[in-house]
């Protein structure tokens, strides 16, 4: 490939670890490479770019107008994601800087994992978890559910969108969408007229919506009210357009029987960072992990997860702190350790149908209601 300007002069930096395919063409045809692994804060963006011609991100990074302003010889501005919410789009149309995205990059990913959750919903997967790390053993299936002949609402039906419609049907659901556009469907899925009749007749709800000022707390109290009592709502799309109070309040109620959330209002800007401090994301756990009155959470940290009994103590002692069932803080007559509102368990303990918010270790977030005492 030939340029006007010679390839070894042209300077491309890749932030938040685009992957190394990326990193073999650039090098490949000449370009001078620099690749950071994280997102960078806007005063260090803006010195980095200083001399930069090329910049490639994902979805971390805010690329603000004075980062654009600051970036005199920036060419172009590539999105390694389907996003492009996290760039000034207007101050880069007014500097000339054509910004670019990958609309396919992960459909299917996304696709695929969205399919995951919702079977992992359906059968509990993420409290089988939990409790085979807190030594216990529940062979139930209480609750629990096939998903085929259920109903799953996609709002967004879009390139990710579609895909879930087809891996869905594939398992033998029932499949509806809603989106503002005119889209043609694929196979039986059905088009709703709005979107609260995609609420109200769906046992799965999931969002597939861009990140903009009509999509922000587009799922609000009103919203969750319209949807099934004991329906699921997942979310993989922008982390502000469910508002998480109301979702947090749902659970609690068992309004709602579970939620998966991949995506939150506010990120940790590397892996390193921590995550649910004391941010507007935090309430997703309002009533489980505070104060039970909107109390800041604290994620449950490795020191304070409870142990199971060492191997030197007797059998008995061991079969009585692992007994299905058992309220893990009463086990044995022992209490866990209290360090603060700040540190107790997000799980709360529920009479009847009320649920409870449940922080799990896995790599997104699954709530669900809070399980009953042994059968």
């Amino acid at each position: 490939m030939e340029t006007s300007f010679p390839k070894n002069e042209i300077q491309v930096l890749l932030l938040e670890n685009i992957h190394e395919t990326a990193q073999e063409l650039f090098r490949g045809e000449g370009f001078r490479l620099e690749t950071v692994p994280g997102a960078l804060k806007e005063d260090e963006l803006a010195e980095r770019i200083r001399d930069v011609h090329v910049l490639g991100i994902r979805s971390k990074t805010h690329v603000t107008r004075r980062a654009l302003e600051n970036a005199r010889r920036l060419l172009t501005l590539g999105c390694f994601c389907i996003g492009t919410n996290q760039v000034d789009l207007k101050a880069a149309n007014h500097l000339g800087v054509p910004v670019f995205n990958a609309p396919f990059s992960n459909t299917r990913s996304v696709a695929e994992l969205i399919v995951a959750e919702i079977i992992g919903l359906a059968r509990k997967l993420g409290d089988r978890t939990r409790e085979m790390h807190e030594g216990k053993w529940r062979k139930v299936a209480t609750g629990s559910m096939e998903v085929r002949g259920k109903t799953l609402g996609i709002v967004g039906y879009g390139h990710i969108g579609s895909q879930v419609g087809v891996l869905a049907e594939s398992m033998g659901m029932r499949v509806s969408f809603f989106d503002t556009g005119s889209k043609l469907p694929i196979g039986n899925i059905r088009t709703c007229p709005s979107l609260e009749a995609l609420l109200r007749g769906s046992d799965f709800v999931t969002l597939h919506v861009p990140g903009t000022p009509k999509t922000r707390d587009m799922i609000g109290a009103n919203e969750i009210a319209m949807m099934k009592k004991g329906s699921y709502l997942l979310n993989a799309s922008r982390g502000n357009v469910v508002a998480l109070p109301a979702l947090a309040e749902a659970l609690k109620s068992g309004h709602l029987a579970g939620a998966a959330v991949d995506v939150f209002p506010e990120e940790p800007e590397s892996n390193t960072d921590d995550f649910l401090t004391d941010h507007g994301c935090g309430e997703l756990s309002a009533g489980g992990s505070g104060s039970g009155r909107g109390g800041a959470p604290h994620p449950q940290r490795a020191q304070e997860r409870p142990r199971r009994a060492p191997r030197h103590q007797p059998h008995r002692q061991r079969e009585e702190r692992q007994h299905p069932g058992a309220d893990p803080g009463h086990r044995s007559g022992h209490r866990l350790p209290d360090h603060g509102p700040r540190s107790r368990r997000v799980e709360r303990r529920a009479q009847g149908d009320r649920g409870a918010a449940d922080e799990h270790q896995d790599a997104h977030f699954i709530l669900r209601p809070a399980m009953r005492k042994g059968p």
